[in-house]
């Protein structure tokens, strides 16, 4: 199995909390509870990512979309984010 081979696998299996700190930093415990119950892969958190930073222009490019869990991970990231007092 190649180097690149191997990565894209990884990128295929499921998602740990690890995961998580990696690709979206720190998040409640709560909101990685819930992202969990989705079973998302570590691409799924890679391309929520991407679009929570204004770079789901590049999903077209890379064959993705913003369907299921990718889109559920980014509605509960984004309510999350409402939910969060504003510092000023």
């Amino acid at each position: 199995m190649s180097n690149l081979q191997a990565s894209k696998n990884a990128q295929d299996t499921a998602a740990t909390p690890e995961d998580f700190l990696r690709v979206l930093g720190e998040l409640d415990a709560d909101v990685i509870a819930e992202i969990l119950a989705l079973h998302p892969t570590v691409t799924d958190l890679e391309v929520a990512a991407m679009v929570l930073t204004g770079d789901s222009d590049i999903l077209g490019k890379i064959g993705q979309s913003q369907t299921g869990v990718i889109a559920e991970i980014v509605d509960i990231l984004a309510d999350d984010d409402e939910e969060e007092p504003r510092r000023t």
